[in-house]
């Protein structure tokens, strides 16, 4: 009979995968801890790019980059620059039909 899956496997299984999560949640709180965001900020940042960073093996292999030797140093960028600011930049170069192209934020225009 199979044995069942625990949360100790699947730490195993996923270890790079979550280190280069950790790495690049604590880069982004730290940041946003700086820059004296609210709390709510800072934890939804960190969320997302960890959320985003548990995939950084199969994006940097996408670019044909070792993800093995790069890992945690692009980790460590996405959470400095952070996710949100990333999809702004790269929606900012994008020819949008309709769309604002003048690489401002909507939500941060004065």
């Amino acid at each position: 009979m199979k044995e069942p899956f625990d949360l100790q496997q699947l730490f195993i299984s996923y270890r790079r995968e979550l280190g280069y999560s950790f790495v690049a949640c604590l880069v982004a709180m730290a940041r946003h801890w700086q820059r004296g965001d609210p709390f709510r900020e800072i934890a939804t940042n960190g969320v997302f790019v960890a959320v985003a960073a548990f995939g950084m093996n199969e994006i940097l292999s996408l670019f044909g980059i070792n993800g093995g030797q790069w890992g945690y140093l692009a980790s460590a960028w996405l959470g400095y620059v952070g996710v949100q600011t990333l999809i702004t930049g790269i929606t900012a170069r994008l020819p949008l039909p309709g769309g604002n192209n003048d690489g401002v934020s909507p939500r941060r225009k004065e």
